[in-house]
């Protein structure tokens, strides 16, 4: 009897169930005819539930892959001359993966830049001092470097005493939140939000409330009467080409929810890691009501993931408290990376890597709206895109289609705040493509199986 083998394996269980399935008809160890477990059984051997066992059945059973008799039980089924020709390919699926998850450098073509960075370091008389403890928020010119980029990013002024250094955005979002939060605090967000955030809240004991959005981003009657409901103590929000949906807050929309978010003494939590891609630039929250707002970038969203350096902008009566948070976090941010950053942004190289980034996402976002139209939501720039699905899929139906396919994608769920949601929408990493021949390859390929109901599309694509 079939004994799925799932320790290598990621993602739920029942997706890992239909994984192991599709290898072991890969290499032959289940052939047509033969037996599988009874629901219960297997459930009891891999110590799940027996509904999670029935899923992943079900999904291929749909598929054609098995026969669920009542008397003889779940079998492998006698595929047909179209679902054989169709498996024959899934051998090669392993090594064809598109994983379009995470996000990437879509520009890679830097290293040269890096290493003259890096030589620039080594020949320093005093690099030593980079291997030593340093002031919590960052080393002058390190900080200096932050504030030329915050401006950058922004087109509105920063100064040096402003900024602290941290270890990447994702660091400098937990600093921001520890320096205005306390355990038990009620944090507003986006419905669908920062996939990261809702990795940090719980950790740090807060609890996230959802604020309804459209196609401009945050209502603000919706966070209003979030406000009016609960004791919000921060609004963590990505104006700048939001992550997941890419919508970018008009300027009239930050006006009405800062003076909100005044009026409730909320702390603004700008996470701005977009705004460099952002065209044209919209004042942040923090040139409009700066005393209660901490506005927060990177280098990892803009230039590449390697680059772990965040910068934090907030007014200098904040200082202290960030720069606790990043004592009890990390002590400080590497000088070293910090460092290498402040290079790259000091000679102006930084500045050349985001254009050249910005040119080669506005290939492929624009190589996305020819594949997939109207059903693509997405900015210039953007290094993410959000795919609406149509009324004739279910988000399982297309992640189990896109699995099969070798295509990597995250559905709503992975951002959703608050109570089970109905968007029928996945997001796909832009800049996580290879290249932009391969995404047109992906999007061409799913824009084919979307136009189709799911029975009627092939295993693979």
């Amino acid at each position: 009897m079939w004994q799925p083998q799932l320790h290598d394996l990621k993602g739920p269980i029942y997706e890992q169930i239909r994984t192991a399935f599709l290898s072991d008809i890969k290499r032959g160890a289940l052939k047509p005819g033969d037996p599988l477990p009874p629901h219960r059984d297997l459930a009891d051997q891999l110590g799940v539930s027996v509904g999670t066992v029935s899923r992943a059945y079900k999904d291929l059973v749909d598929q054609g892959l098995i026969d669920a008799g009542a008397r003889r039980g779940s079998r492998v089924r006698e595929i047909d001359t179209n679902a054989r020709s169709s498996l024959k390919k899934i051998a090669n699926v392993d090594s064809q993966v598109v994983d379009l998850r995470g996000h990437r450098a879509a520009f890679e073509d830097w290293d040269t830049d890096i290493q003259q960075a890096l030589l620039d370091i080594g020949l320093q008389s005093d690099l030593g001092s980079l291997l030593d403890y340093q002031p919590s928020p960052g080393l002058k010119h390190h900080r200096e470097a932050g504030a030329k980029w915050l401006e950058l990013t922004s087109g509105k002024p920063c100064k040096a005493e402003e900024v602290v250094v941290c270890n990447g955005a994702q660091h400098a979002l937990v600093c921001a939140l520890l320096a205005s939060c306390s355990a038990g605090d009620i944090i507003a967000t986006e419905r669908l939000t920062y996939a990261g955030l809702r990795a940090a809240a719980p950790s740090l004991s807060l609890k996230l409330v959802p604020v309804d959005t459209d196609e401009d981003g945050i209502i603000p009657a919706s966070f209003q009467s979030v406000c009016d409901e609960h004791s919000v103590k921060a609004l963590v929000c990505v104006p700048n080409i939001h992550n997941p949906t890419t919508r970018t807050l008009p300027l009239k929309r930050r006006k009405e929810i800062a003076k909100i978010a005044l009026a409730h003494s909320a702390t603004i939590i700008e996470d701005d890691v977009y705004g460099g891609l952002s065209d044209p630039k919209i004042p942040p929250f923090y040139s409009i009501t700066p005393d209660n707002v901490i506005r927060l970038t990177g280098l990892s969203k803009t230039l590449g993931p390697g680059l772990r350096i965040g910068y934090i902008q907030a007014q200098p009566s904040r200082i202290p408290a960030l720069s606790t948070a990043l004592r009890a976090t990390s002590w400080m941010a590497s000088p070293l990376m910090a460092e290498i950053s402040a290079n790259l942004i000091s000679s102006g190289k930084a500045q050349e890597i985001l254009s050249k980034n910005k040119l080669e996402l506005g290939l492929r976002n624009k190589v996305l709206a020819e594949e997939l139209g109207s059903r693509i939501t997405t900015s210039p720039f953007s290094p993410h895109a959000w795919l609406e699905l149509p009324e004739s899929w279910t988000r399982d139906e297309f992640l189990n289609w896109a699995q099969v396919n070798g295509i990597k994608l995250l559905a709503a769920e992975s951002f959703l705040v608050g109570p089970p949601s109905a968007d029928k929408a996945v997001r796909l990493s832009v800049s996580a493509a290879p290249n932009a021949e391969t995404l047109r390859s992906v999007a061409s390929r799913i824009s084919n199986a979307l136009r189709q109901p799911p029975e009627d599309s092939n295993i693979l694509a």
